[in-house]
């Protein structure tokens, strides 16, 4: 399953052409995972037609609420941004997506794709 997490042959350019979808978005991704796969979280900050501003690598906190405060921080520090597209890279699905979409709201941010890998699978969850 990692092999989708190969770069593909075209990427969208930053601050030039929109993440306009999920292959997007994972292609993206790709570059900046780490591996072998530990335990981190990826963002690519958007502005508001979803081009990628920056790619920043989180390593989680103890916490997904430290996690998420580290994440709003950051991105709000950031000029024009409006969104994050988030890949939770963990062996178990946690509470950081809830957590990390209630406090990008709060700060008026979207959050725009999160996605979830682990050994051997990648998977989406809905906004």
């Amino acid at each position: 399953m990692l092999q989708l997490l190969s770069p593909p042959l075209h990427l969208p350019r930053a601050r030039v052409e929109p993440i306009s979808t999920a292959v997007d978005a994972l292609g993206v991704v790709s570059l900046a995972i780490s591996r072998p796969l530990r335990e981190e979280l990826v963002i690519i900050i958007c502005d508001r037609r979803l081009r990628g501003l920056s790619i920043t690598v989180f390593d989680c906190a103890p916490s997904p609420i430290a996690t998420a405060h580290a994440v709003v921080g950051h991105v709000s520090a950031t000029p024009g941004a409006t969104g994050v597209i988030a890949t939770h890279v963990a062996p178990t699905d946690s509470l950081l997506q809830s957590v990390l979409g209630q406090c990008l709201m709060r700060a008026d941010l979207r959050l725009e794709y999160f996605f979830h890998v682990s050994r051997g699978r990648v998977s989406s969850v809905a906004q």
